[in-house]
């Protein structure tokens, strides 16, 4: 499998879980919605990048787009870099990237798994 599958994959099968565990209640629906909600804008907005590189206009800072991945959008992104081929090459961009969404996972295990974050989470819903 190469690594443009590999990634595609990767970001709609984790989509694809956190929908399956929001719809089912085992984790609150919300939260399935925000993922997709995020991870869409983060496609797009990588979309809209792509567009103003090629056409040399200006472009959306990649502090932003790392932004959108730490809270969330990094299936959108995963998706989006593969897609429209973009943001795929340059390694302190990967590297800042794959950060974000290794501290997205940490964020997402530690408020939906752990007992004090779950007992967060029902407080807050």
């Amino acid at each position: 499998m190469n690594k443009k599958v590999f990634s595609i994959l990767t970001g709609l099968l984790f989509l694809a879980f956190v929908s399956i565990f929001g719809f089912t209640h085992m984790i609150p629906r919300e939260f399935a919605i925000y993922f997709l909600t995020i991870s869409a804008i983060t496609a797009i907005a990588y979309g809209i990048d792509k567009r103003a590189a090629i056409l040399d206009d200006s472009r959306i800072p990649e502090v932003v787009l790392h932004g959108f991945s730490l809270f969330g959008g990094w299936p959108g992104a995963l998706i989006a870099q593969q897609l429209f081929r973009h943001k795929t090459v340059k390694m302190k961009f990967r590297f800042v990237f794959w950060i974000t969404v290794v501290a997205n996972l940490a964020i997402f295990y530690r408020i939906l798994i752990t007992p004090e974050g779950t007992a967060l989470m029902k407080s807050v819903m």
